[in-house]
């Protein structure tokens, strides 16, 4: 039991110091994104949103909730669908959005 807790919580931190920046504190930038890296997060939200809209409701609700960080049990409850069935829901929405996102991109080549 305790190894089970262990493990993720060492993955964590080992992420944690992997990512953590050891510079001076006075040397640290900005971390606001440029003008730049703005940009392109809005036109990368926009195609993922247009991408959604063109999905069926239920695979909108399933990445929703998943994006708003619901447990899959949480799901099954929100949604009134069997536990069981949620990893596949998922599943198929991830793939759907994910055919969504390519067609667009090819229409926009």
């Amino acid at each position: 039991m305790v190894l089970k807790c262990y493990r993720p919580l060492r993955a964590t931190l080992s992420k944690a110091s992997r990512y953590s920046d050891k510079r001076p504190i006075g040397e640290l930038s900005d971390p606001r994104p440029t003008p730049e890296e703005q940009t392109i997060s809005n036109e990368s939200f926009e195609r993922v949103r247009s991408a959604m809209r063109q999905l069926p409701r239920a695979h909108r609700e399933v990445l929703l909730l998943l994006v708003m960080g619901y447990l899959q049990r949480e799901m099954a409850e929100v949604l009134g669908k069997p536990l069981k069935s949620m990893g596949g829901r998922i599943r198929r929405a991830r793939l759907a959005l994910k055919k969504s996102m390519e067609e667009q991109n090819h229409e926009e080549s």
